[in-house]
């Protein structure tokens, strides 16, 4: 993230874009493939400070995508409360879960985390399948629509209420992460990430800065999901699948893992592909699985290192 240190104007003109891009891009397909990018980055955050913060990889982090979306969408449903209230409702279950899944998965280190992570989301997913009367099971549940407390909306202004929602969940996640790294937390994250065993040497409480940074994950996932849910008005648990794991796992890998362009950069070519590729149905995986494949011999420390671009001109000039 210290890319952007002490550069404000950057900072404000990017913002400033972000937030006058849908009345350029004004097409409500436009519009709806921007608010797919921001919930797609928002949930590659969750995963980018798991394992380019703390070199933690999960394989379940779509659970807590999927958790977030049933939350929010079951409290605006039967309990009416508030769409705002009940997106972050979503969050914090998702943080909650997370941290009691952490604190079982934690014990574990390396691929055997991963798979733990891995089967924890399965059991929810299967939850989620087998609750018919609460979550409708395989066949889905429908999401009211996001609305703001003493405002009516008409469905052709819905795209942009999202995206600005959307934006500015983003917007306040990805500062957050970066004051983390700069605070002695994220500076015990990067040392374990580095080598575990001489941080607990050195007196940091290994354990408790992992949990901690799975349930702060498991939020911002949550979140991304309550977003998904309110987006696409329709949710089913193939949302806690491995499938939606994968995608955020190879937009970290393709923009580069702890870098502060890395997840944006890697979110950007995953949405450019998708709708490119959109023709293709169920083979779009196929190309993305195949473009990581690339990323990682071809820049295995992600497109938005730029270290990247100087080896390339180097090895050109050779």
């Amino acid at each position: 993230m210290s890319l952007w240190r002490g550069r404000p104007a950057a900072i404000a003109a990017a913002i400033l874009a972000a937030v006058a891009l849908p009345w350029v891009l004004s097409d409500p397909y436009h519009v709806g493939v921007m608010v797919n990018f921001l919930i797609y980055l928002l949930f590659a955050l969750s995963m980018d400070v798991l394992i380019g913060g703390a070199g933690m990889l999960s394989l379940g982090q779509a659970a807590f995508l999927g958790l977030g979306a049933y939350t929010s969408a079951l409290l605006v449903e039967h309990l009416e409360w508030p769409a705002l209230l009940a997106l972050a409702a979503g969050g914090v279950l998702a943080g909650v879960v997370g941290a009691l899944i952490g604190m079982a998965s934690l014990f574990l280190r390396s691929v055997y985390f991963a798979l733990c992570t891995l089967a924890s989301a399965e059991i929810l997913r299967l939850v989620a399948m087998n609750l018919d009367d609460l979550t409708r099971g395989p066949m889905g549940l429908s999401v009211r629509m996001f609305t703001l407390p003493g405002t009516t909306l008409h469905r052709t202004h819905y795209p942009l209420l999202i995206y600005y929602v959307s934006l500015a969940v983003v917007i306040a996640t990805w500062f957050t992460f970066a004051a983390l790294r700069r605070t002695r937390s994220g500076r015990a994250l990067a040392s374990i990430k580095h080598n575990e065993a001489l941080a607990q040497s050195i007196g940091i409480d290994v354990f408790r800065h992992k949990v901690v940074i799975f349930a702060v994950a498991s939020a911002v996932a949550g979140l991304a999901g309550a977003l998904y849910g309110f987006n696409y008005r329709i949710i089913t648990p193939a949302l806690m699948g491995i499938e939606y794991t994968s995608i955020g796992l190879l937009i970290v890998l393709t923009g580069g893992p702890g870098l502060a362009l890395g997840p944006a950069l890697g979110t950007l070519v995953f949405t450019v592909l998708s709708e490119a590729l959109r023709v293709a149905g169920n083979f779009r995986m196929v190309v993305f699985a195949l473009l990581l494949i690339v990323v990682v011999i071809a820049f295995p420390r992600g497109l938005a290192d730029p270290r990247v671009v100087l080896d390339r001109l180097r090895g050109r000039r050779r």
